[in-house]
């Protein structure tokens, strides 16, 4: 019966950790990597119910999906419902996720990949569009200028 409780109690860190992922708009692959945790370890938290986690892995739990400190081990152990009471994604939160995911995708891309990406930003924003390395960078130049105007 106890170990039934346990994982009853866990379930609750596995169904706020796929809500976080999400609201953050993290991969678990991107999540594994990001905060240095397994798939075996995410897999034992979400299908296996497992309680007996270290406690660096309650902390990076914690840090890397941005929640209060305690948060993670306090829905392990049955002691909050969930962690939408223990805080609150903010606009730099969810800034933070998206500028990662672009970096993340750009340090993918070739060279060509990159100046099409560019001349279509510019044609957005500028109306206007380059044809060289040179010209794309003297176009982006131009509109940082313009903004700090």
């Amino acid at each position: 019966m106890a170990h039934q409780q346990a994982a009853t109690t866990l379930s609750l860190l596995s169904v706020e950790l796929t809500k976080r992922l999400k609201q953050l708009g993290y991969s678990r692959r991107e999540f594994e990597r990001r905060s240095g945790l397994s798939r075996q370890t995410l897999y034992k938290i979400e299908k296996e119910g497992h309680s007996d986690l270290r406690d660096d892995t309650y902390r990076l739990l914690d840090e890397y999906l941005k929640w209060i400190p305690g948060t993670a081990l306090a829905l392990a152990q049955g002691e909050v419902q969930s962690a939408s009471g223990a805080d609150v994604l903010t606009v730099a939160d969810r800034e933070s996720a998206y500028r990662w995911r672009i970096v993340e995708k750009i340090q993918g891309m070739s060279l060509a990949e990159l100046e099409t990406m560019i001349a279509v930003m510019e044609q957005r924003t500028l109306g206007q569009s380059a044809q060289t390395t040179e010209e794309h960078l003297e176009l982006m130049d131009q509109r940082l200028t313009d903004l700090g105007q």
